[in-house]
């Protein structure tokens, strides 16, 4: 069962590590969701995934739809 994330701490994490240009949708009390509000998505999403990860996230690319950009799913084990 995984815990609660709070929004905050994410974007603590991703500001500490020289990030900018994303916002954080908290969907429920365990996951949360990143999205690059920028150029370079891509990369800028491989990042945010990589400074979460370190910090003992689970983090899970999900793809665009037509109503939904690309995102990072966020939860912590």
């Amino acid at each position: 069962m995984t815990r609660r994330i709070a929004p905050n701490a994410i974007i603590d994490h991703l500001t500490k590590a020289g990030h900018h240009d994303f916002h954080v949708r908290e969907d429920s009390p365990r996951t949360c969701r990143v999205i690059h509000d920028g150029p370079d998505e891509a990369a800028h999403l491989t990042a945010y995934a990589q400074v979460l990860r370190s910090h003992g996230y689970t983090v899970t690319p999900q793809a665009a739809t037509n109503i939904r950009p690309n995102r990072l799913k966020v939860t912590h084990p």
